[in-house]
């Protein structure tokens, strides 16, 4: 590497990432505590809701088995997609929806708040 380059790279900013790090970590190493904190992230926060909603609805159709998909390399592409909207290929989004873990941390959550926007009386509690 050169110099300059060394010198540069030195310079750089860190990327800040919206989902501090240990929780990505978490996330993608299925701990718990780190599970409950997305989920109750993506109950309160639009900006991360609204994109899963919007990602996983228009995976319609056939589902595919989703191959030899991981649930860490499934919820990576999906942070990615939050992050920096890289959209995650087809498998990937079917295997959030498919899986019953990762389902339930991201899926459920966010479709749990968009429920309650559009209709409070769902829960069976006043709005």
């Amino acid at each position: 590497m050169t110099e300059e380059r060394a010198e540069s790279m030195d310079k750089q900013e860190p990327h800040s990432w919206h989902i501090p790090d240990e929780t990505r970590v978490g996330v993608l190493a299925g701990v718990e505590e780190a599970e409950i904190w997305l989920q109750a992230h993506l109950l309160r926060c639009e900006s991360c809701r609204r994109p899963i909603i919007d990602l996983l609805t228009r995976v319609g159709g056939e589902m595919s088995d989703g191959g030899a998909v991981d649930c860490h390399q499934a919820r990576n592409a999906l942070f990615h997609f939050l992050e920096g909207g890289r959209e995650p290929a087809s498998v990937l989004v079917q295997h959030i929806v498919m899986c019953d873990d990762c389902s339930h941390t991201f899926y459920e959550p966010a479709k749990a708040a968009i429920v309650l926007e559009f209709d409070p009386d769902e829960t069976g509690e006043a709005g």
